[in-house]
């Protein structure tokens, strides 16, 4: 893998080669352009000034052509002539030769070596030409001899084919043996009134002109050549100007490329030289930069590489104030921070282990009781486990109570079939205590609802307080329940005393109604035996459960919503109370109604449907505290373990911290805290 530097340092080059590149490029464009346009401005030049010449040539043929053409026109255009002429070739032998004598003049006037007119043989009879040539050393034009045109196939040529279809043609240059030269011939049309009379022109020495041409340089080997239309040349490459003749041709200057930009070499050369300084001294300015980044870049990586070892007490030497110096800066303030956040979090760690053992041992005395074998300095003598079985225990002594009360009411059932209104009366009492046990039905939703609050809080650690908070309150309700019993039975015993009075009073008439009496307060004394067990037994868990709400009264913080959620319970227990002491006013109303009654037996017949009703009560109460307490002891017990691995994730976590080094003082800071 590249170093950072070097990759940097390709980056500088690069940007510098194509910066220079671009810049070179441009200047190489424009002087190049500039360059070309003045060599080409020179090219048109020489190329002009070498067209002219041979222009000037051709225009003499055509200038002589015209004069030429005029002669012959003037004559056949006088009424009548041209059709004499056409009928009798002893006329048009005439008039050739009078041609002959102006041709020669125009010929020699013009300063041209040949004139000449080839007569179309399908207009006039027989072969009539007038064309004289300029081969005599003594400057004479000689008359070439006649022929027939047509008869010949001449008139096949390109000279008289396309003269007669286009109106005027050069012809390339082409040997002519009679002149020894290369020559170029000019041919134009002759008509009267559309109908062709014949060809017209003249010729002129294009070997002449093609010496000149050689004999000129452009630049060093350049030179001038003739093309034809389709632009068709041999030779070297080479760049070509041109100029357009009027007929057509095309006269060009082709110097080589090579010769012609030879100036352009050298600025070329010189742009190269100057790039290739440019270039060296970018590439030192970018060694030389990539060291000043990369160096602290590679400090930081050093940094890192120690504090992902674990070390967290580096820091960053800052030597400079751009942005390598703002980097460290916020690299040095992280690692302070980061510091802190691991030391906090040992500390943390820490407190929430030590925190969670202690938990677990109390919540396993809450459960176990005596039977727990966990290490506390204030160990709870009874748990839950306990509770349940002293509640069963009640639970049998009520159904003794209840079974002794339903064989006692059993003998007064004739008595009680004459007093309907008693049990209308106990028919509200009923209806007022079925809403009572609805209420607390709801008491035990809203209780459910707090166990559910407590699962969702942070482990489930924070709930405990609320379930001891729940448990104080149903041994309070038992105590509550108890207190009535202990009422109910003292009423019992004053309705006995009572009923032995009336008996007393019957004499031998209530003898068996004093037995009955007896058999009552009896019973009532029992069950004031049994209810003073059960208060010994709920006054000890009270003060058991006591001491566990003050263990716990530290994790009550954590609990708030659970605490939320208990007020909830409470009030609605407190609705439970309120219904029950609804209930006791609708006995006391029975027992106003017993008294307006004034019997003795409606006295003990309510009597004894009290205590049946109440302790019935007391066995549903029994049960409801059994089962909740079965739930509180599957809660803890589900909680238990969860807070044991909880303590085992902290412990495994506060290993997984000592792995970070936070310096002296933050680790003597942790000894002492």
């Amino acid at each position: 893998m590249k170093k950072l530097s070097v990759k940097i340092m390709m980056a500088i080059v690069i940007s510098a080669v194509l910066i220079g590149g671009l810049v070179g490029g441009i200047s190489l464009y424009q002087s190049t352009k500039e360059y070309i346009g003045v060599a080409k401005e020179n090219l048109e030049f020489i190329t002009k000034e070498n067209a002219s010449g041979l222009e000037k040539n051709m225009n003499s043929i055509k200038s002589m052509t015209a004069q030429l053409k005029a002669c012959v026109l003037e004559e056949m255009n006088i009424p009548g002539r041209f059709d004499e002429l056409k009928n009798s070739d002893e006329k048009m032998n005439e008039y050739e030769e009078k041609l002959l004598v102006q041709f020669r003049r125009i010929v020699k006037t013009a300063g041209n070596r040949s004139g000449w007119i080839i007569f179309d043989s399908n207009t006039f009879q027989g072969g009539h030409v007038v064309s004289i040539f300029d081969r005599e050393k003594d400057g004479t034009y000689p008359r070439e001899a006649e022929y027939d045109i047509r008869a010949t196939g001449y008139d096949k040529g390109d000279w008289w084919a396309k003269a007669e279809k286009n109106g005027t043609y050069w012809t390339n240059p082409y040997e002519w043996k009679a002149w020894d030269a290369t020559i170029i011939s000019y041919s134009e049309a002759v008509r009267i009134d559309g109908e062709l009379i014949g060809i017209i022109g003249g010729d002129f020495v294009y070997s002449d002109f093609e010496e000149k041409m050689k004999n000129v340089k452009i630049y060093k080997s350049g030179y001038m050549i003739l093309m034809d239309k389709e632009f068709n040349y041999i030779g070297d490459k080479k760049i070509i100007s041109y100029y357009k003749l009027d007929n057509g041709w095309i006269i060009g200057g082709v110097p080589k490329i090579k010769e012609m930009y030879v100036g352009m070499t050298r600025i070329k050369q010189i742009i190269w030289l100057v790039m290739g300084l440019g270039l060296i001294i970018i590439a030192g300015l970018a060694i030389v930069l990539g060291k000043s980044i990369t160096n602290p870049i590679l400090n930081f990586v050093e940094k890192f590489e120690i504090a992902s070892k674990g070390d967290l007490s580096v820091s960053v030497e800052i030597k400079s104030k751009d942005e390598i110096g703002l980097m460290g800066e916020k690299f040095n303030s992280f690692m302070i921070k980061l510091n802190e956040i691991i030391r906090k979090t040992k500390e943390t760690v820490k407190n929430v282990s030590e925190e969670n053992i202690e938990l677990a041992k109390i919540m396993d005395n809450i459960i176990n009781g005596k039977e727990s074998d966990v290490d506390l300095k204030e160990k709870l003598e009874n748990g839950i486990i306990d509770l349940k079985r002293a509640t069963e225990n009640i639970m049998d002594n009520v159904r003794t109570q209840t079974a002794g009360s339903e064989e006692s009411l059993a003998g007064l059932e004739e008595i009680a079939a004459s007093i309907t209104s008693i049990k209308e009366t106990i028919k509200e009492t009923q209806d007022v205590s079925k809403k009572t046990v609805e209420k607390g039905k709801n008491g035990i939703e809203n209780m459910q609802n707090m166990s559910d609050k407590i699962e969702e809080i942070d482990n489930s650690v924070k709930g405990t307080n609320a379930k001891i908070d729940d448990l104080s309150g149903l041994s309070n309700n038992i105590g509550e329940i108890i207190t009535a019993i202990n009422a109910l039975s003292e009423q019992t015993n004053l309705l006995a005393l009572n009923a032995a009075i009336e008996a007393a009073r019957a004499g031998e008439a209530g003898k068996g109604f004093a037995v009955v009496a007896d058999e009552i307060k009896k019973l009532a004394e029992k069950t004031g035996d049994e209810t003073g067990k059960i208060e010994k037994i709920i006054s000890n868990i009270q003060n058991e459960v006591k001491l566990v709400k003050t263990a716990n009264d530290k994790v009550s913080l954590n609990v708030i919503d659970g605490i939320k959620v208990n007020e909830i319970v409470k009030s609605m227990i407190q609705e439970i109370i309120e219904g029950i002491e609804n209930n006791n006013k609708q006995i006391e109303e029975v027992a106003t109604s017993i008294e307006e009654q004034d019997t003795a037996t409606s006295e003990i017949t309510n009597a004894i449907s009290d205590i049946v009703n109440q302790s019935t009560e007391i066995e549903e109460k029994a049960i409801l505290n059994s089962e909740i307490s079965e739930k509180i002891s599957g809660v803890l017990v589900e909680k238990l373990g969860m807070v044991e691995k909880l303590a085992e994730i902290a412990s495994n976590l506060r290993k997984e911290m000592e792995f970070f080094k936070t310096g002296i003082s933050e680790n003597k800071n942790l000894k002492e805290k």
